[in-house]
């Protein structure tokens, strides 16, 4: 991955956002991160007059994925991605903030920048093709979504879902770079008799997929 340059435009109510979305592969590497450049081409406003300190909204090193310098020097600054902090198999988010450092302890927010990685747990031969996840907990309006990365011989997956309490769940599917469809998704009932549901999808080999599960909108769920 070679290194890019992103614009980002001060934040107003008119001006559009720009993010960093990278979905990692198996040998995957990134080299060189991110060179970010403010513009400020659509307010009056010259970020070399102001000191813009940078924050993360990952408070703690050992979670916090992305390295990066402490202010922004020359209108623009660079950012690194490490990958052995990344989580595997989930979606790992954090945004970097740049506040005018001469206002505080006035928090005066300039921009901000989203960075969306997915690391897609691999699925092999040596643990049978089997991803197992056990004892979660679904509240409403928080789906949980995990992402796997299938071989390239695969064109199939069944989902076997396990609950302890009574549920309506929806269960979504999506492949990489395609557009999500009313057919992949389905709604699971579960009562007293039914515990216990499948639901077979169509994968391509050797893309990502995502599988999410949305609880009930007024009930949680243990599974």
């Amino acid at each position: 991955m070679q290194n890019r340059k992103r614009k980002l435009k001060i934040i107003d109510e008119n001006s559009g956002k720009n993010g960093i979305l990278i979905n990692l592969k198996e040998n995957d590497v990134i080299k060189d991160g991110y060179e970010i450049e403010l513009s400020n081409d659509t307010i009056d406003f010259s970020p070399i007059k102001k000191k813009i300190k940078l924050q993360s909204t990952v408070l703690t090193d050992a979670e916090n994925f992305v390295a990066y310098s402490n202010f922004a020097e020359n209108n623009s600054f660079k950012i690194t991605i490490e990958k052995e902090k990344l989580k595997s198999g989930t979606l790992n988010y954090t945004e970097i903030y740049g506040i005018d450092s001469t206002k505080m302890p006035l928090f005066d927010q300039l921009f901000y920048l989203p960075i969306t990685v997915i690391l897609p747990r691999i699925l092999t031969n040596e643990d049978g093709y089997c991803i197992k996840e056990e004892n979660l907990e679904l509240k409403p309006n928080f789906p949980h979504r995990f992402f796997i990365l299938s071989p390239k011989e695969c064109f199939q997956c069944v989902v076997k879902v396990f609950v302890k309490t009574l549920a309506s769940l929806y269960l979504q599917y999506s492949t990489e770079n395609c557009t999500v469809e009313s057919g992949t998704g389905k709604w699971l009932e579960f009562n007293e008799e039914i515990n216990f549901q499948t639901y077979d999808i169509q994968i391509n080999g050797n893309k990502i997929h995502e599988i999410a599960i949305f609880p009930d909108c007024y009930k949680p769920c243990k599974m």
